[in-house]
């Protein structure tokens, strides 16, 4: 996994669609860097880009959770990592234990899964958006 990797514009065979299971594969920056180095973000793009990469960590820590129970003779799978890595429309960590409308939780966590798999595509916009 690549747990620490921040993101980064893709180009070339890496930019062609996710892979399968939306592996990340972003090894290298392309030509145009990382907007983050090379010009100041704003609040809003620095918003964007924290929920995004959140999403990006959720969408891992549920590979990781649902190997484990693939693995595993256990009746469960402890999802605290996944429930860590679950953000608001702001970035922000969702408070486990916060009471909380359930609808509005599964529509917050499944807007967040979404974006974790489709983090490549939403990226590339904003990149494109910056020029």
């Amino acid at each position: 996994m690549d747990d620490g990797q921040r993101l980064t514009p893709l180009s070339g065979p890496q930019a062609q669609g996710s892979g399968a299971g939306g592996q990340t594969g972003s090894s290298g920056a392309a030509a145009a860097g990382n907007p983050q180095d090379s010009a100041p973000v704003d609040a809003e793009e620095k918003q964007f880009l924290d929920r995004l990469e959140s999403s990006r960590q959720l969408v891992r820590n549920l590979k990781v959770l649902f190997g484990k129970m693939t693995k595993s003779y256990k009746k469960y799978g402890d999802p605290t990592e996944v429930l860590k890595s679950i953000t608001d429309d702001y970035g922000k960590p969702v408070e486990i234990g916060e009471e909380k409308d359930i609808g509005e939780f599964n529509d917050t966590f499944l807007s967040r899964v979404q974006e974790g798999l489709n983090y490549k595509q939403l990226y590339q916009e904003f990149v494109r958006e910056q020029r």
